[in-house]
């Protein structure tokens, strides 16, 4: 045999209080990276689609067609499960000078844009126990994740629509917003 000593050092078992001491932060450590959602960075809280804004309010799909009780906005080919192609989108502006906002609504869904910031708000037709009908969604800066939000659609005067934003605590996120149906070239806005 070999006469010179081992170079190995003995293992040695460690103690069971620093195994479970290990694992416990290991455990926190996971927890913690958990909490900031999917992706790099996020907070966690972030919502992307419209499908997040219905089931944030607790709402459910419903077919958006016109007349009482429900969105003027609807166009008349719209509705859950309806045949066809997909109806043309209709476009409306607001009618303060400059021409900020755009509402897009197709079908079910509808797309409320602050022009000069690119903040807008992505939702689908639905109903909630507590809202009743409106649009529900998302609302945030483009690319980002949003926060839920749903937008209340009211008849104006001489045609025009009066959008309503509110988050999950009913607080407007927006000042009220007039809008005109309009056709032909969208004007460019007129930003601050």
């Amino acid at each position: 045999m070999n006469a010179e000593p081992s170079t190995c050092r003995a293992v040695r078992p460690r103690p069971r209080w620093m195994v479970i001491t290990a694992a416990a932060w290991l455990c926190l450590q996971a927890l913690l990276l958990a909490a900031c959602g999917p992706g790099v960075g996020g907070t966690g809280t972030g919502l992307t689609s419209a499908a997040d804004g219905l089931q944030a309010f607790g709402a459910q799909a419903a077919a958006c067609a016109p007349g009482a009780a429900v969105s003027p906005a609807c166009p008349a080919a719209s509705g859950l499960g309806s045949t066809g192609d997909n109806p043309p989108a209709e476009l409306w502006l607001d009618t303060a000078p400059g021409a900020r906002w755009r509402l897009e609504v197709q079908g079910d869904t509808v797309t409320l844009e602050r022009r000069c910031t690119q903040e807008r708000f992505k939702g689908l037709w639905g109903s909630s126990p507590a809202l009743g009908a409106r649009y529900f969604g998302v609302f945030g800066a483009e690319a980002v994740p949003g926060v839920a939000a749903s937008l209340g659609v009211r008849t104006g005067e001489g045609g025009s629509l009066v959008l309503e934003l509110g988050g999950l605590d009913e607080r407007l996120l927006l000042p009220s917003v007039t809008v005109q149906r309009q056709s032909g070239t969208l004007p460019a806005p007129t930003c601050p």
